[in-house]
Order: structure tokens, then sequence, then C-alpha cells
């Protein structure tokens, strides 16, 4: 299963901070600035005219340097 992964912030505020990338189910992708994506399940669209849905586990990076 894969999915697509869109996001982030202003590249004028983080700018590194943007990324488009596909998840694939079960790799995590982690995300500067936020956190980690993993891709647990996907459901496809059933048509071209409608979408799918991914279930995804997202961790927070953490804001505190220590804690890493």
């Amino acid at each position: 299963m894969k999915a697509s992964l869109s996001g982030g912030y202003s590249a004028k505020d983080v700018p590194d901070g943007h990324f488009t990338t596909t998840l694939i189910q079960g790799e995590p992708f982690y995300a500067p600035h936020a956190g980690t994506f993993t891709l647990l399940d996907g459901d496809p669209a059933p048509s071209v005219d409608l979408h799918g849905s991914a279930t995804l586990c997202f961790e927070k990076e953490s804001s505190d340097p220590s804690t890493s």
C-alpha cells in the first residue's frame, strides 16, 4: 500500500519545512520540524472521481533537544 503525503511550513518561515513524499505501508517517514509519519493502512479510491482513505501513525518531534 502507498499513499501520497504533502505539507509543512512556508518556505519563508522554515526553509526546509515543506515536503512531498510517497509513504510505503510500515516504513516511517521523518518530516523535518514536524515528526515521523508511518502509513498503517489504506483503502484505495473506489473510482477516479472519489478519494481513498489512509490511516497514519504520527509521532511529534520533540521541541526540547534534551529529550532526543
